[in-house]
């Protein structure tokens, strides 16, 4: 839409004749009617004809019908049919010299379409019951064939002058002898080049009624009811980690799993009182180990089928390699990257104190993913 109105006055008129050319003489002659064509310019928007001013000698009371068309005049010369009446009624002429106003009253403003061209073409043929419809006579051999007078906004062309006060009908021979051209019409055109206003709400149209423009703002009801939301049909994908609370003491022993492979030995048989003051070997104390590993600068996902695999492989070489591989009675791992990138569970009995290397950072090459250990 534009942001403004048009810098060009709205109301506009096209006088198609000076004052000299109103002087009577050998440029002008008179008869019953005339036909022209009007245009508009390509680049303009649809104009809207508000009045019309013709030229008589006569200063007596003439009767006028003003007659129009969208489209040329050529093909309709010979009847009304076609034709729609603007204006009819009884004038008083003005005489020599000044033009005869039709009343504003009388008048249906028509439109001329925007564009140019065969679009942009309105026809008007002006008829008086007197042979006192003054014009011009032009030179060339046809009529619309040049433009007469124009404005920014539209073109007033050649037409043809009108010797019968009814248009000749189709079947006489001799028709052609009531029309002479190219001659000039006379008079005073007025129109509106902005028929739909305000500007700034419709705009450059080409063609009339004006687009219906909202009167306020619409309005919407409210909703009936509360919005009826659905249950979700399937369970996360995913749950969130969830971390065990810390254990604070000494577990409660568990029971092996599977028989020893080698029958437990004494260095001597049991007596009812010890022999000693100090039993001869440590005690089998069965013992939970949480290792707790974290990563960093590694990004948030589940471990593979091949790094889980690779993982327990590794993990269970170290383990055999300080401890004895047949006192490790089970062994789980689960790996969550989240807040904690993942947790190492290994329960087991020993009879042996961990060697400080299992306390040894375990590290995991991310480029090559592969996990070692670094004693």
């Amino acid at each position: 839409m534009p942001s403004s109105e048009p810098t060009r006055i709205v109301y506009n008129t096209i006088m198609t004749g000076s004052h000299e050319d109103l002087l009577l003489g050998g440029t002008t002659t008179s008869s019953y009617g005339f036909l022209f064509n009007m245009r508009s310019k390509p680049e303009a928007s649809v104009s809207l004809i508000t009045g019309l001013d013709f030229y008589t000698h006569s200063t007596e009371l003439v009767t006028v019908s003003l007659w129009s068309r969208q489209g040329k005049f050529q093909d309709f010369k010979t009847s009304l049919d076609g034709w729609d009446l603007i204006a009819q009624g009884d004038v008083q002429g003005r005489g020599v010299g000044r033009y005869t106003t039709i009343p504003e009253e009388m008048f249906t403003p028509v439109e001329i379409r925007g564009g140019g061209g065969d679009y942009g073409t309105r026809a008007f043929y002006i008829t008086l019951s007197t042979i006192d419809l003054v014009y011009q006579i032009s030179e060339g051999t046809a009529a619309d064939m040049a433009v007469q007078v124009d404005t920014p906004d539209l073109e007033v062309w050649e037409g043809e002058g009108v010797l019968a006060q009814d248009l000749p009908p189709a079947d006489d021979p001799v028709a052609y002898i009531f029309f002479r051209y190219p001659r000039r019409f006379l008079g005073t055109i007025y129109y509106d080049r902005v028929p739909c206003k305000p500007f700034k709400a419709y705009g450059e149209i080409d063609e009339l009624p004006c687009p219906i423009l909202p009167t306020q703002s619409p309005s919407l009801p409210q909703p009936s009811m509360s919005p009826v939301t659905s249950p979700p049909t399937r369970r996360p994908v995913s749950q969130a980690p969830v971390t065990p609370a810390p254990y604070w003491g000494t577990p409660a022993p568990i029971a092996p799993t599977e028989t020893p492979t080698l029958p437990p030995t004494s260095s001597r048989p049991p007596s009812f009182a010890p022999s000693t003051s100090y039993p001869s070997g440590s005690p089998i104390v069965p013992m939970r180990v949480n290792l707790n590993v974290n990563l960093r600068n590694v990004p948030e996902r589940p471990m593979t089928e091949r790094e889980y695999e690779k993982f327990i492989e590794l993990m269970m070489k170290f383990l055999n390699k300080h401890i004895e591989s047949n006192m490790v009675r089970w062994f789980f791992f689960s790996a969550v990257f989240h807040i904690v990138p993942f947790k190492l569970t290994i329960i087991y009995f020993s009879g042996y104190r961990w060697y400080r290397n299992l306390a040894s950072t375990i590290s995991i090459c991310r480029r090559s993913r592969r996990y070692h250990f670094r004693e």
